[in-house]
């Protein structure tokens, strides 16, 4: 969880709080809007909670971690 929440740049602590993730991820009315960086990473979070297969979540991590050693 610390290396999904490094390549994330948020907190590990919000990993282990996903019912906060899932609210923080909720729409605010517009399509697309999830308020801001914080709500996107929320929004990433919960959806890679939902990925059952080990080698998807570690593809997207290398994806993500690729991504952000980018920027």
């Amino acid at each position: 969880m610390e290396r999904i929440a490094n390549a994330l740049q948020v907190s590990p602590t919000i990993l282990y709080q996903p019912q906060n993730a899932i609210e923080a991820a909720k729409p605010t009315g517009q399509v697309g809007d999830y308020r801001g960086q914080e709500g996107e990473c929320a929004a990433l979070i919960h959806a890679f909670l939902r990925i059952a297969d080990p080698g998807e979540r570690r593809r997207i991590l290398a994806l993500v971690q690729a991504s952000a050693d980018r920027a």
